[in-house]
């Protein structure tokens, strides 16, 4: 869970397996802490995207099987 300003104030197993922090790792850091620099606005764009319309959809890449 993230507050207003994008500070994390919970987290749970599944922010562990995705960020490799222990939950209580990730409070009180800055969300975009945890992306490249690169990558910072895409993650922000799907936060977005979850707090408008409650869902992400991440496009399928010729990669993905």
């Amino acid at each position: 869970m993230l507050d207003a300003h994008g500070l994390i104030v919970s987290a749970n197993r599944g922010a562990e397996a995705l960020f490799g922090y222990e939950p209580h790792e990730l409070v009180d850091r800055a969300f975009s802490e945890l992306f490249a620099p690169e990558s910072v606005e895409t993650a922000y764009d799907c936060l977005d995207g979850l707090t408008r319309d409650r869902r992400y959809e991440r496009a399928a890449t010729a990669d993905a099987r």
